[in-house]
Formats: structure tokens, C-alpha cells, sequence
């Protein structure tokens, strides 16, 4: 069974780029970690998949419950060393009006990767036992923009990470006409789309056509781009419940349409998370 890793966006930090603090709670540390447990969306967005995992090897490999559940216990205590977020900490936006806009380069849209701590981590990735589970649009294409050229998407803002995801899609169109066509508008698409490329049992040459395709340049080959790549799971985050003006069913129906690859896909969100991490954890890919 792979080792589990949770891996995240960044951390927000008050409007003035100070630490936001935890509710005091008895035993709990006092400022947010990666992906915090304690966090509001951390039951939907990171317990949802976990579970659903759990019960899909509940019916495929029943004997590998326990392993996989002390794996589940690695990485959701409050303080976890297997739970990590791609882009620093970064200060939120003024909320609510009348607010006095932020300091400069406080509170915008621009991430910032730390460069030696991720270029460390991508270089000792052990791509066949570990399984990173890789959360929402901007950390998912903000990880393969990076790989693909990192000296680009080291200080990326959202409408960059946005196009960048955008000329992967068309990259992957023109690579496999079977991918054309499938209504790349919505981001939970995109990730769905890419969830497939990395998870798909016949999906590696694709990967690596469009990631040609766009050219990488850095320290990293096309050979480790895929191998990384093709040890994660790429997954929603609020994606799933607020992707523009879709309703919360129709955006996971997006990722769920393209990470199956087809129309009518019957399965739920959740069934497709959990068969992916169940299969992908016990070394296998999706058919």
C-alpha cells in the first residue's frame, strides 16, 4: 500500500498578512496548519474522500482496511508531516464593503511557490509508494505548471494559473481528438480532465504528448513531470460546490463526466474519488 499525502493551497492569513488564529479549543494548537482539520470544509473536502476510499476497499481489498485507515491516521491528526501546501501562506482580500483596499502585494491573487522547499520535495518524491492527493484548480495546475516550466509559475496569479489549465486542455485536445470537445469551461472540468490523465490506466502517453506540447523547460524532464503527476489524485476543491453559477450537483457532474470520459457516467462524485484513491493506493490505475 502507497503512503498517503494530503497537499493543499496555502494557508489564509489575516488581511495584513499576520497568522490567523485557531478557535481556542482544549489540546489544540492555537494557528491553522495545512489543510486543518479543524477548518470548516475539512469534513467535505478532505474526510468525504478519504471515506469514500475506504469503502471502495472495503469491496475490493476488505484485508487492507486497517493498513489503509492507520494511513488515514498519518495524515488527518492536527499535526501531520505527510500534509503539505504547494503555494505559501498568503493574506486574504478585504472582506465586505467599505473596506480600504490592502497594502500592496497583500491581499491579492498572487501565490508564490516556495522554489527550494518544492524543488527538494519533487526531486525525492518516491513516485512508486507514495500517493499524493492534490486539492482544487489552483494547486493541481499550479503543480503541473510549475513542473512544466517553474521559473513561469513561481509567482502565479489566478487568472495565470486559469489560462495556464486553459492551454493544457486545448494541448491535450490536439494530442487526442477523443478529449475534444468536452466542454472545458467550468473548472471542475479541467481538474476532471486531468484527473483521468493521471489516474487512467491507458491516459499516460496522452499526459505526456500535452505536456510536450507545452514545451517544459527547468530541471525536470517529461519522465518525471509523468511520474509525479501520475502519483497524484487530482481533486476538487471548492470547485465542487461553488464552479461559477453551476448548482453543487452540476460542478462535480463536470469532473465526474471527464474523469470517467464519458457521457453518461451514472457514478457519483464520491464513488469516483473513492475508486481512484482505493485503486490508485493499492498500485493500480483506473480502467
Amino acid at each position: 500500500m502507497r503512503r498517503l499525502w494530503l497537499v493543499g493551497e496555502s494557508l489564509p492569513l489575516k488581511e495584513d498578512g499576520t497568522q490567523r488564529k485557531a478557535r481556542e479549543a482544549a489540546g489544540l494548537p492555537p494557528t491553522l496548519v495545512p489543510l486543518d482539520p479543524r477548518h470548516g470544509v475539512f469534513p467535505n473536502l478532505v474526510m468525504k474522500p478519504l471515506f469514500a476510499a475506504g469503502y471502495a476497499l472495503s469491496q475490493s481489498h476488505a484485508d487492507q482496511l486497517l493498513n489503509f485507515f492507520q494511513e488515514m491516521k498519518e495524515v488527518v491528526s492536527d499535526h501531520s508531516g505527510r500534509r503539505f501546501n504547494f503555494f505559501d501562506n498568503r493574506p486574504t482580500r478585504p472582506k465586505g464593503r467599505g473596506k480600504e483596499a490592502a497594502p500592496e502585494n497583500l491581499g491579492t491573487d498572487q501565490f508564490a511557490v516556495p522554489d527550494e522547499d518544492m524543488t527538494v520535495r519533487i526531486k525525492s518524491f518516491d513516485t512508486l509508494n507514495t500517493l499524493w492527493l492534490v486539492f482544487g484548480h489552483q494547486t493541481n495546475f499550479g503543480l503541473l505548471w510549475w513542473l512544466v516550466d517553474k521559473a513561469a509559475a513561481d509567482k502565479p496569479t489566478k487568472v495565470q494559473i486559469k489560462k495556464f489549465s486553459e492551454q493544457f486542455v486545448n494541448a491535450v485536445c490536439d494530442c487526442s481528438p477523443a478529449h475534444a470537445g468536452g466542454g472545458y469551461g467550468q473548472l471542475s472540468s479541467r481538474i476532471g480532465l486531468l484527473h483521468r490523465l493521471c489516474t487512467g490506466a491507458d491516459t499516460r502517453l496522452t499526459l505526456e504528448a500535452a505536456v510536450s506540447k507545452l514545451n517544459p523547460v527547468g530541471p525536470f524532464s517529461l519522465t518525471r513531470i509523468s511520474e509525479v503527476m501520475r502519483a497524484t489524485v487530482p481533486l476538487l476543491h471548492n470547485e465542487g460546490y461553488q464552479d461559477g453559477t453551476n448548482p453543487t450537483g452540476n460542478a462535480q457532474g463536470h469532473f465526474v463526466r471527464l474523469a470517467k470520459g464519458k457521457v453518461d457516467v451514472g457514478d457519483l462524485y464520491w464513488q469516483v474519488m473513492g475508486n481512484a484513491i482505493a485503486t490508485r493506493i493499492m498500485d493500480g490505475f483506473v480502467e
